[in-house]
C-alpha cells in the first residue's frame, strides 16, 4: 500500500506547459494525458487493494449480523458481496485507462517529423506500456475469475448443508485466491515506477523545447 501511495505522489508532479510549435505541443499534450491515465490506473488499483484489505472486516460484520442464520449469506446486498462488486467496477476502470493509453501512444509517434523531439524516449514509453499491459491483462483477468470464486465461496456459507469443517474451508479458499492476486499484483507493480520516471523525464525534455520557442 505504501508503494502505491508513493507512485501516486510521483505521478501527480505538476509540470508547466507552454504554447508553441504544433508537433511539440501535441507531444506535450499526449504525454500529459498518458500521465493522467497512468495516475488513474494506479488510483483504481489502490482502490482494489483497499477493498481487499477491508474484506475480512466486512465478513466479520456480516457474520455478526447473520446471528445463527447463515442463510443470510445467500443475499446479494451483504457487505462481502458489495465488496466484490466494487472491486469489479475498479477493474473495469483500470481496463478503460489501459485502452486510453493505447489510443494516446500514436500521438507521440506522430511527432517523428520534428527531429528535436526525444523519439527514443517516446518509443521506450510505448514499449514499457505494452509490456505493462501484458501483466495488467493477466492481473485483471485472473482477478475477475477469483472474484467469481469469492462470491461462490461466500454464498456457500448460506448452504443449509454446510458443516463445521466446510465452514472453515471458506477461509482457506479466500486466502488462496488472495495469494494469487498478490502474485499478479507484484508482477504488475514493477512496471509503474520506471514508466512514471521515464514519463516525467520525457515531459521535462518536451517542456524545455516548448519554453525555448
Amino acid at each position: 500500500m505504501k508503494r502505491l501511495k508513493q507512485i501516486i505522489l510521483c505521478l501527480a508532479i505538476p509540470l508547466f506547459i507552454a504554447a508553441c510549435d504544433n508537433s511539440i505541443e501535441r507531444a506535450n499534450n499526449a504525454i500529459g494525458l498518458i500521465q493522467d491515465q497512468m495516475t488513474k490506473l494506479v488510483n483504481e488499483l489502490y482502490e482494489v487493494q483497499n477493498l481487499e484489505n477491508q474484506l475480512q472486516g466486512h465478513f466479520e460484520e456480516d457474520l455478526k449480523k447473520s446471528g445463527d442464520n447463515l442463510s443470510y449469506f445467500n443475499q446479494e446486498d451483504i457487505l462481502v458481496i458489495k465488496n466484490t462488486s466494487l472491486r469489479l467496477e475498479h477493474l473495469t476502470a483500470m481496463e478503460k485507462a489501459a485502452e486510453e493509453l493505447e489510443k494516446l501512444i500514436p500521438e507521440l509517434i506522430n511527432g517523428r517529423k520534428n527531429n528535436a523531439l526525444p523519439m527514443k524516449d517516446f518509443e521506450s514509453i510505448d514499449k514499457m506500456i505494452q509490456s505493462m499491459k501484458i501483466d495488467l491483462t493477466t492481473y485483471i483477468t485472473e482477478y475477475r475469475k477469483n472474484i467469481a470464486l469469492e462470491k461462490q465461496t461466500f454464498h456457500s456459507i448460506g448452504n443449509p448443508k454446510i458443516d463445521y469443517n466446510n465452514f472453515f474451508k471458506v477461509f482457506d479458499n479466500i486466502n488462496k485466491l488472495s495469494e494469487t492476486n498478490l502474485y499478479n499484483l507484484d508482477r504488475l507493480l514493477v512496471h509503474f515506477e520506471p514508466i512514471n520516471q521515464l514519463i516525467v523525464d520525457t515531459k521535462v525534455k518536451v517542456v524545455t523545447l516548448l519554453e525555448s520557442k
